[in-house]
Formats: C-alpha cells, sequence, structure tokens
C-alpha cells in the first residue's frame, strides 16, 4: 500500500524540463518524464500569480471556480 495516495499541487511550475532544465541544469533526456493517466493539469487563464481568484487567498472555497476542480478531482479519483 502506498504511503500517499494523492497530491494536489498548486502554483507548481508547468513541466519538468521546467524545474530540472532551467532551474537545475540538468540535460532534457533526463528531465522527460511519463506522468501516470490519472494526472491533470488546471491552468488558470491571466497573470495573477496566485490560482486562486484575488481576495480568496484566505478562503479559497469562496472562489468557485477553483473549488470545482480541486473537489471534481478529488471525487473522480478518491471519490468511494
Amino acid at each position: 500500500m502506498p504511503a500517499i495516495d494523492g497530491v494536489v499541487s498548486l502554483s507548481a511550475f508547468s513541466s519538468w524540463s521546467d524545474v530540472f532544465v532551467d532551474s537545475m541544469g540538468l540535460p532534457e533526456p533526463f528531465a522527460a518524464a511519463r506522468a501516470p493517466a490519472q494526472v491533470e493539469t488546471w491552468v488558470r487563464e491571466g497573470d495573477a500569480h496566485l490560482v486562486v481568484a484575488e481576495g480568496s487567498f484566505l478562503r479559497p472555497w469562496e472562489d468557485v471556480e477553483y473549488t470545482e476542480v480541486v473537489l471534481g478531482f478529488l471525487g473522480r479519483h478518491f471519490g468511494r
């Protein structure tokens, strides 16, 4: 049984190559990786630094779009 059942990562790098090639200087072939089928990506349009809507940082549940994305992911993969 795995020690971790799932991860929700907010404001992560856009790709592994961004992390390993650009930030750590590793060659591109070492940075390429295949994500499992259950991995999902959501990109919020705009140029804001935070993934939650402005004014919702301390109350992310008030951001309807954000809440639907996160709870939808959890329901699809961990709903029993």
